[in-house]
């Protein structure tokens, strides 16, 4: 079949959640998980999924996945808050935007790669990837990440486009076939 683009990450944005000032454009993937999307042959996670997003940055797709998400769900997010202030100025934005949910979220504290090895392979439900960009990163954030999904999970990643190549080409590369819906990958684990 080969590489397919469905529409454009604005097309697919949402902004301004819980009032943080940003944009994400996987946030319906969120909602396809929880309920399903024929459309986009998408189905929905089970009710006890295990669900990971890799590189929470502002927060925005973490509050709307805890906010969408079935209370059933265990919801990890993965970040290394590297730079000056940061993890600090994050502490602070998570408590104030997401203080009436984030006793939900498991947090972990490291680099993508370091913090896959944390989990056994095939236990993880689905998997969005948002850390670094770089080609050889993203690569390998991929194969560390395949490896934790269970047969039938998602796998995916955002931006995955011309404004991000290395991110692009480490997509393509891995999966031929790839579909992405604006600049968001997604691929189910067979």
């Amino acid at each position: 079949m080969g590489f397919v683009r469905h529409g454009t990450a604005v097309e697919n944005m949402t902004s301004n959640h819980r009032g943080i000032a940003a944009g994400s454009a996987f946030c319906w993937l969120y909602d396809a998980w929880v309920k399903g999307n024929d459309e986009r042959g998408i189905a929905a996670l089970p009710t006890s999924a295990r669900v990971v997003e890799v590189g929470c940055g502002g927060l925005h797709s973490l509050g709307y996945l805890c906010d969408v998400a079935p209370p059933t769900w265990t919801i990890y997010s993965i970040d290394p808050y590297i730079g000056a202030g940061r993890f600090a100025a994050w502490v602070k934005t998570a408590h104030e935007m997401l203080g009436d949910v984030i006793d939900r979220v498991q947090f972990i504290r490291h680099a993508s790669p370091q913090a896959a090895i944390l989990f056994e392979e095939e236990s993880v439900d689905a998997v969005l990837i948002d850390g670094d960009h770089d080609e050889d990163p993203v690569r390998q954030d991929i194969a560390e990440w395949w490896a934790c999904v269970k047969p039938g999970g998602y796998l995916a990643g955002d931006d995955c486009d011309a404004a991000f190549p290395g991110c692009e080409r480490a997509w393509r590369e891995a999966f031929p076939d790839l579909v992405c819906w604006g600049s968001t990958a997604v691929v189910r684990k067979p």
